[in-house]
């Protein structure tokens, strides 16, 4: 994959989303396509310069072709003054110019299936831009609202931060209700986890922190 060709592809999809993008910032999936269309482009550039090199082919096929016709005509003139050689030599050069003539058309044969070829290869990259516009899209988009509004996927829970939550809503918080026993007990100034006094079991500060999200006004 040449880099003129993914270079290419990524600037059709982004002429089609009206905004340009970082292709590190997509999906390995993503990039994998971008990668095979581009092997299309690079396939059917290689399809145009072989369809460049038969039509030089032709033309200089064609150009000797004309050439044998017209000296096989010359020695052709000889049959007039009953010279059999020249009609003979004549008759050799025609068959080499009607040589070169079926050669011509092989090539040009070999041109229209090049071009064939060609054309689906381009065919399958605009396919391919079109499925791939609207997924770079939305990962673009995804991406963005990720870095506008980062997710937090982990909060460090204790004690002394539900104190203060509830400071910040006047609210004076000074007992808990056990979840397991519904026992009343104190609640501490710090620390992650307490002991109930009533049935021994664990009370973490995060499980408190859930229950008390409503009464906190906290989403």
């Amino acid at each position: 994959m040449s880099a003129h060709a993914r270079k290419h592809i990524i600037e059709r999809i982004e002429k089609k989303l009206g905004f340009s993008f970082k292709v590190k910032d997509l999906s390995p999936e993503l990039r994998t396509q971008i990668r095979l269309s581009a092997k299309n482009i690079d396939e059917a550039t290689k399809l145009q310069e072989l369809i460049a090199d038969n039509k030089k082919k032709a033309r200089a096929r064609q150009t000797s072709t004309s050439i044998w016709f017209i000296f096989g005509s010359i020695f052709m003139i000889g049959i007039l003054d009953l010279r059999w050689g020249y009609a003979f030599i004549g008759l050799v050069l025609w068959g080499i110019a009607f040589w070169n003539y079926r050669g011509i058309k092989s090539i040009n044969d070999q041109i229209t299936l090049y071009d064939k070829d060609r054309q689906d290869k381009l065919a399958i990259v605009t396919k391919c831009v079109s499925e791939l516009t609207p997924k770079v899209n939305e990962e673009i988009t995804l991406l963005h609202k990720a870095r506008t509004q980062p997710t937090i996927r982990h909060i460090h829970f204790d004690f002394s931060s539900i104190i203060q939550a509830a400071k910040g809503k006047s609210i004076l918080l000074e007992k808990i209700e056990c979840p397991y026993c519904n026992g009343a007990v104190k609640l501490p100034k710090s620390g992650e986890f307490i002991e109930c006094q009533y049935c021994g079991r664990i009370i973490y500060a995060a499980n408190i922190f859930e229950k008390l999200k409503d009464v906190l006004g906290i989403p």
